[in-house]
């Protein structure tokens, strides 16, 4: 299909669907997985005047600058996010057609955070909190819900949604959410936990950011191992030739995008100072956020007295579950050496060695 703009794939996920419909048993179940590539980076640049919305609109997160810049590229971030959600529309109206929508299980949601500095690519909220929408005919009660679940628990969910005796699949991480949506039984699940490694090809040697995270209830609580190295990546490539390329144009763990730009071009301008520091300077070992009144990840808590019950209990946890599943960060002395040993498929960009 001819997409209606740049950014957006030409990919027709509903007639891809309407064709797998098709050719499938119409007296078996079906599983279809919809991949859509929106809201990817890029988008095409000021697409939303082209939709006639309004940078008055827009609400800027704490950890982005109130500029009209970021601004748009926001506003191009929802143009994608709309044009998604009317694909699935489209999808629904057809499982409504066909008399299939009340006995198919939806589940949306999304792979990371916006592609945004500070989100996606860190073990931040905003870029570890993803959408969750779930429908299923009028089975589901739930209606909206705070309550912490994992992308772990699909397997489960689904496969009980399937009436498919899960014993025979060994362990499974995850916990069925039907229970929880179908019966308003509480969920159970005191924490979630995530990290990162590496995200792409950002430092030199390919070395990657590894960090180890969880929330429980309201509390983020953040390990990063090597707070040595540059979080967001290292700031500045070599080129062809190994010399250094222009200043501060590495950082690849963040998106390129006009945000992104902006950060770099008033790094050393009036509040664009602490945004830039914030995001691609060094972190700290530890780190601890209130979620419910810092959403936004902006106020480090671990050095907070009030907060060392708190940082006992979630430290606590981390490493319990760490050395429980004998991850090597934790377990080896060789674990540097062995997360770092994989291969990357995709090439190497070069940096200046370590000193």
């Amino acid at each position: 299909m001819t997409p209606p703009y740049s950014g957006i794939s030409n990919i027709d996920y509903v007639e891809n669907f309407k064709l797998f419909y098709q050719d499938s048993d119409k007296k078996q179940p079906f599983c279809f997985w919809v991949g859509f590539n929106e809201p990817h980076r890029g988008f095409e640049r000021d697409s939303w005047q082209k939709e006639n919305k309004s940078l008055s609109i827009v609400s800027v997160p704490g950890f982005l600058p109130n500029h009209d810049v970021v601004k748009g590229d926001l506003l191009d971030y929802s143009v994608e996010i709309e044009y998604q959600d009317a694909q699935l529309q489209k999808i629904i109206d057809f499982l409504k057609e066909k008399g299939l929508f009340d006995n198919t299980l939806i589940i949306v949601t999304a792979d990371n955070g916006m592609a945004f500095p500070n989100a996606k690519a860190t073990c931040y909220d905003a870029g570890v909190h993803v959408p969750l929408a779930i429908c299923w005919g009028d089975k589901i009660k739930r209606k909206n819900t705070s309550e912490i679940v994992s992308s772990v628990d699909f397997a489960p969910t689904m496969l009980d949604a399937a009436g498919i005796n899960r014993s025979s699949y060994g362990h499974m991480s995850g916990k069925s959410m039907l229970p929880f949506l179908m019966e308003n039984k509480e969920q159970k699940r005191e924490a979630v936990y995530f990290g990162r490694e590496r995200h792409s090809s950002s430092r030199y040697a390919n070395l990657g950011y590894p960090i180890r995270s969880l929330r429980k209830g309201n509390y983020l609580y953040i390990k990063n191992f090597h707070p040595e190295r540059w979080p967001a990546g290292d700031p500045t490539p070599l080129d062809k030739n190994n010399n250094l390329a222009k200043a501060h144009s590495g950082y690849f763990d963040i998106d390129g995008s006009p945000t992104k730009q902006f950060f770099i071009n008033n790094r050393e301008n009036g509040d664009g100072v602490q945004y830039f520091i914030r995001t691609v300077g060094f972190r700290p070992y530890e780190e601890l956020y209130n979620i419910e009144n810092d959403p936004c990840c902006l106020d480090n808590c671990i050095e907070k007295p009030e907060y060392k019950g708190v940082l006992s209990e979630l430290r606590g946890r981390l490493d319990q579950l760490l050395y429980q599943t004998n991850d090597v960060r934790v377990t080896s002395e060789k674990g540097d050496s062995i997360w770092e040993s994989y291969p990357r498929i995709d090439s190497i960009r070069n940096f200046p060695p370590y000193e």
